[in-house]
């Protein structure tokens, strides 16, 4: 049951007289008049009976028509007997203003909320800043403050237009709450990059790999970037197939021959590697070559070749 019964109210109630006597056990009386009193069906109110004299008996009373029916004895009074012609209206109760004071008297902190069990009123302070009220079944009064779980943001929630510019800074960010695995392929595209968004510093100067011994296998990292082959000894870059590493298409990778060693561009299983002449070596130390994906498993080879 609820913690408190909503009453109902009327200003104007003229005092009336019940029409005929009551015991301490009756539960209904008649009214000679109901001018401005309550009027809504089941919807309880106070009234007073024998007002100021020994018999004074305050009622929760309900009201069709002109008959009440009463719950007696309320108001730390006791149920008497009424003659008929007994004085009787409604009449505002130390209980009304005892339920108003529990209210106001719950809420004591900044940041208080009532809650409620469904029979009781409780006082539910401000909640860790940055949290949230949320429903919660297993706390007792149904809500709690808690973080967001990820199961409870809709996929698109956040989307770029909420994002103000800056709003979301790495302070907000938990270590590693972004990761590989949370960012699907091709999620961050370079339309949903402002310019210079990404610099040296976010890259931490990967933008070289130096490669030293006679073979390399070009890896997913190498995208965009120069690798440097630097050995005495001729040296092979190998570009593997689609299968075992699936560059984009249209990503790039620039080879630079470094040291004496002349590099050999050569295809992995299933790749085919194109270029003016079949030209797949470099033409001297320091010469550049360029490897261009242009579709799953073929590639463009342009530069410095011999």
């Amino acid at each position: 049951m609820p913690a408190f019964t909503r009453r109902q109210y009327a200003g104007a109630a003229a005092a009336t007289t019940i029409t005929a006597g009551i015991n301490t056990t009756d539960t209904t009386c008649s009214l000679a008049a109901t001018t401005g009193w309550p009027s809504t069906a089941g919807v309880p109110f106070y009234v007073v009976i024998d007002p100021g004299t020994s018999a004074e008996e305050k009622c929760s009373a309900t009201i069709s028509g002109s008959t009440l029916t009463l719950t007696r004895g309320q108001d730390d009074t006791s149920a008497s007997s009424h003659s008929s012609g007994a004085t009787i209206y409604p009449v505002f109760t130390a209980n009304d203003a005892d339920e108003a004071n529990e209210v106001v008297s719950k809420l004591t902190t900044k940041g208080d909320l009532l809650v409620t069990t469904g029979s009781a009123l409780n006082r539910l302070a401000v909640g860790t800043n940055d949290f949230s009220l949320l429903a919660d079944s297993s706390a007792t009064n149904g809500v709690a403050w808690k973080q967001v779980p990820t199961a409870g943001i809709a996929d698109g929630a956040i989307t770029t237009a909420k994002i103000a510019s800056g709003a979301v800074v790495a302070d907000d960010l938990a270590t590693d709450a972004v990761t590989t695995v949370k960012i699907q392929d091709n999620a961050v595209t370079q339309a949903k990059l402002a310019d210079r968004t990404v610099g040296s510093a976010e890259l931490d100067n990967l933008t070289l790999n130096a490669q030293t011994g006679t073979s390399y296998t070009l890896v997913l990292a190498d995208a965009h970037k120069m690798v440097t082959l630097s050995n005495a000894s001729a040296i092979t870059a190998t570009i593997p197939p689609n299968s075992s590493v699936a560059f984009d298409v249209g990503d790039q990778v620039n080879l630079m021959q470094l040291g004496a060693g002349q590099v050999t561009v050569a295809a992995g299983a299933g790749v085919t590697l194109r270029s003016a002449g079949s030209l797949v070596k470099t033409s001297a130390q320091y010469a550049v070559a360029t490897a261009l994906k242009i579709a799953s498993d073929e590639w463009v080879l342009i530069g410095n070749l011999a």
